[in-house]
């Protein structure tokens, strides 16, 4: 299933995004059970899609590292929000269409 998110602008360099979620969501249930993900991205004139796999955490230290002031919108109680769980998606494959070209870039 999809669904809009957004990563905050955490992006590694090596491809990598961050997304926070509550635990108790489909979302989480979903990326338990298969951890095969798409990530969608467009800009006004161009499209990137990421192929890759979740990984979900609970490290409150890795909630620090990643945690930006515009989540407590979502999350009142900060990095101490009960089931609060973080999504790392290492994308494997990208696929880039729109005014810079379009092409498949195989990431390590």
């Amino acid at each position: 299933s999809s669904r809009p998110m957004s990563n905050n602008a955490q992006v590694d360099w090596d491809g990598d995004n961050w997304f926070f979620s509550h635990g108790d969501t489909r979302k989480v249930r979903e990326l338990e059970a298969d951890p095969a993900v798409t990530l969608d991205f467009q800009s006004r004139d161009s499209w990137i899609t990421l192929q890759g796999e979740a990984e979900l955490h609970h490290d409150k230290a890795l909630f620090a590292d990643h945690w930006t002031k515009d989540l407590d919108r979502w999350f009142q109680a900060g990095i101490d929000t009960p089931g609060l769980t973080l999504i790392q998606v290492r994308a494997r494959l990208a696929e880039v269409n729109g005014r810079m070209g379009e092409g498949r870039v195989d990431l390590p």
